[in-house]
């Protein structure tokens, strides 16, 4: 019995370890993409389905960094461009959440949706990549949104990206939006304590539900997204992403090499005693006196 007792705690341990969880703590959705889409925490079990392609997973032998597997959104063509679920209690959150998730991009834009409850004229929440910034877009109950963005996410390398709407129950109007990079707030904003509830729009994974991964969509691989029904501690985040980092710790940056194109050679400089003799009394730019010379050759 002892050791069945034993055996019970240490599987309850690593699966708490595998997504940072303290036990009971609020945790409505987990995606650990090991071979599969399903949401294993939660009480709606939010499974994704694809868009746009296929899942394809990878391994650490594959992508250095990897934990069990991840997903590979856009990388290659036929790969998935997103993968989303349907509405549920699970997915309308609360005016205090938290979203994380660890990601690789591959690839830069002006967007790059990474979890997101928003689509219509309504928006709850959206966590992305916005011109190279972590951000984190919160609608609020009243229609108007706010957000909070910094930092800087690098492509090519594992972050721990974390969006926090922590709600001040004793003075709502105090309520703000946080940002984390690997452990370390890098921005924050006010919001007023409150949340829009979008009563058909689900949640999306790498573009608005039902999308396909367009110009807006996230490229590259992501892993362990977790959504919470609370705003979770600084230190927890930063503990989560401690899981994870030393195992990060001098893994090479994954780029495409990119040929550079030859350079052509400078034009023959003009001579100044030539085109003294032809007239020209001023030269006033570079151009100017191509233009110049060009009409005194005719």
């Amino acid at each position: 019995m002892k050791n069945l007792l034993g055996v019970l705690v240490l599987l309850l341990a690593v699966s708490a370890a595998a997504f940072g969880a303290d036990g009971d703590d609020g945790c409505v959705s987990f995606w650990d993409f090991d071979g599969a889409l399903n949401d294993v925490r939660g009480v709606s079990k939010d499974n994704l389905s694809v868009s746009g392609g296929a899942g394809r997973f990878v391994t650490a032998e594959q992508i250095p960094g990897v934990s069990g597997k991840a997903l590979a959104l856009g990388v290659k063509p036929g790969d998935a461009g997103c993968v989303s679920a349907g509405t549920s209690s699970d997915v309308k959150l609360g005016a205090s959440y938290t979203i994380e998730a660890w990601v690789l991009p591959t690839k830069g834009g002006q967007w790059n949706r990474l979890v997101l409850n928003w689509g219509g004229a309504k928006y709850a929440y959206h966590l992305a990549i916005h011109n190279g910034m972590l951000s984190l877009y919160h609608g609020q109950a009243g229609g108007d949104y706010l957000f909070a963005e910094g930092g800087r996410v690098k492509l090519g390398v594992w972050s721990h990206l974390v969006g926090v709407a922590r709600r001040n129950d004793k003075a709502p109007a105090k309520s703000t939006l946080e940002v984390y990079i690997n452990g370390k707030l890098v921005a924050s904003a006010p919001y007023d304590g409150t949340i829009a509830t979008l009563k058909s729009e689900g949640l999306g994974i790498g573009d608005a539900a039902g999308g396909k991964g367009g110009v807006s969509g996230f490229r590259g691989y992501i892993d362990e997204v977790a959504i919470w029904n609370r705003a979770l501690p600084a230190g927890q985040i930063a503990k989560h992403y401690a899981t994870r980092a030393a195992k990060l710790k001098g893994l090479a940056p994954i780029v495409k090499t990119v040929a550079a194109k030859p350079v052509a050679a400078p034009a023959k400089p003009v001579d100044p005693a030539r085109l003294k003799a032809l007239g020209v009394k001023e030269i006033v730019s570079a151009g100017a006196l191509l233009r110049e010379f060009r009409l005194l050759l005719r």
